[in-house]
Order: C-alpha cells, then sequence, then structure tokens
C-alpha cells in the first residue's frame, strides 16, 4: 500500500522496479521505527545532559541490542534471512533519532540559559 502512495516519486526518479520500490519502502519504515525508538528512549532515559555525549553512546549501544537480537531470531525462522545491513540501518535510525533529541534538548537548555542570564549579558537575539 505505501509503495503505491509513493510510487509517483519513484516514477520521477527513475525507480520503476517493483522489487527496488519494495524494498526502499521497508528500509525506509525500519529507518523512521529506528529513529521513534531513539526519541522515545532519550525521553525515557532522562539522561544528564551536562555529559550528553556518554549518555547517547550508551543509550546507542543500548538499542543496538533491538535489531541485533531481531536479526538473531530470523535466523531461525523458516523463510526469514538477517542480514548486517538491516542492523545498520537499524542503527542508523537510532542514531538519528538520539541526535535529534540531543538538538532539541540543547536548544531548549540555551533558551533556558539566555532567559536567566543578566540583562547585560543578554544578545538582542535571546529576547
Amino acid at each position: 500500500m505505501v509503495v503505491t502512495l509513493v510510487k509517483p516519486l519513484f516514477d520521477a526518479c527513475g525507480v520503476h522496479e517493483a522489487a527496488l520500490q519494495s524494498f526502499i519502502v521497508r528500509k525506509c519504515g525500519h529507518f523512521t521505527e529506528y529513529l521513534i525508538l531513539g526519541l522515545l528512549s532519550v525521553h525515557a532515559w532522562r539522561p544528564d545532559w551536562r555529559r550528553w555525549s556518554g549518555h547517547l553512546l550508551s543509550l546507542l549501544l543500548f538499542i543496538l541490542c533491538v535489531p541485533c537480537i531481531d536479526e538473531t531470531i530470523q535466523r531461525f525462522i523458516p523463510g526469514r534471512q538477517s542480514a548486517l545491513r538491516d542492523v545498520l540501518i537499524d542503527l542508523a535510525g537510532a542514531a538519528c533519532g538520539l541526535l535529534i533529541a540531543s538538538a532539541v534538548q540543547h536548544r531548549r537548555a540555551a533558551k533556558r540559559g539566555a532567559a536567566h542570564a543578566p540583562a547585560h549579558m543578554r544578545t538582542s537575539h535571546d529576547e
């Protein structure tokens, strides 16, 4: 169904093979799922953002367990196969989710810091 919705986009890009269209949609779906998992993980974990890099790496390693387990399970299901490529796509989605959450948090912190700064230290774009 999703392939049907984005078929005009594929046609405009010169991607006409149905199997390739389906592959792209499925992999984009996995990327998006893990991007959302990355965003939700940050919200659930609520790391101390003063040491954010260590926390993001910990979260990313924790999230990495999910696609690794999923791909391992697929090895034992007839008709399914596991692929390192899928783990990497999932990991890239999670990393993007973590980076987006980090950027949002840093922006919020900067706004809070600017709002609490003394008037003589504020810049014109802080107000």
